[in-house]
């Protein structure tokens, strides 16, 4: 099957009432195609001075596989709890750390299925279209000025996201897709490495990219 915004908000309601004794706001839920990753939570990160805080969660279910009715009910409570954790305010030890894995098992106890990632052949839905190579590029600003980009692996960005959230040194930053055939050539990094850019540059390869909120 394919899953709609109707369904996601139906199987919302439900599991967050079964599971969540229905303490969770309903956050944006949308579909769409991505290949390697079968859900999304995302939030928006405000700062104002040393504090942080998050709004504008959205929780988005891929529809690329061909899924049953149940399967597609895992991942989204894999990204509800992912939701909890960030909407609570609690603190883990990573992105799937002792918090999330003793969440998930209490949940799989109940009769679920939900895993840290999926493994194994998936059939890939129909009328599928090609996408154009985006990279996953990270803009920072220093404490003293001094403008960086990176290009980051979309596996390590809650890694990184939480690097930046104590790195003293970094004043803000912003996530974006970007399609420029530039940054072909640049690493795509697994930690927290940035190159130092020009003012002229750095307002070049951002103009053209599409700001996003953090994923994982």
């Amino acid at each position: 099957m394919q899953v709609t915004t109707a369904h996601l908000k139906l199987w919302f309601d439900e599991l967050n009432k079964s599971l969540f004794g229905g303490e969770l706001p309903v956050p944006a839920l949308k579909t769409g195609n991505a290949r390697t990753t079968l859900g999304t939570m995302c939030r928006k990160t405000v700062s104002k001075g040393f504090f942080r805080r998050h709004t504008e969660y959205t929780i988005r279910i891929s529809n690329y596989y061909d899924r049953t009715e149940d399967e597609f009910k895992n991942v989204l409570l894999h990204e509800m709890i992912h939701y909890y954790i960030a909407f609570k305010g609690l603190r883990d030890t990573s992105a799937h750390g002792k918090l999330f894995r003793r969440m998930m098992a209490d949940v799989n106890a109940r009769g679920w299925h939900v895993s840290i990632s999926e493994k194994g052949k998936m059939q890939v839905a129909e009328r599928k279209t090609r996408r154009r190579k985006a990279f996953l590029m990270l803009a920072l600003i220093t404490t003293d000025g001094q403008k960086l980009i990176t290009v980051v692996s979309k596996s390590r960005v809650a890694e990184i996201h939480l690097t930046l959230i104590s790195h003293p040194k970094i004043s803000s930053w912003q996530w974006y897709r970007s399609t420029d055939e530039r940054l072909a050539s640049w690493p795509v990094r697994r930690t927290l490495r940035a190159r130092i850019v020009s003012d002229e540059e750095f307002r070049s390869l951002i103009e053209g990219a599409q700001r996003v909120n953090v994923c994982f």
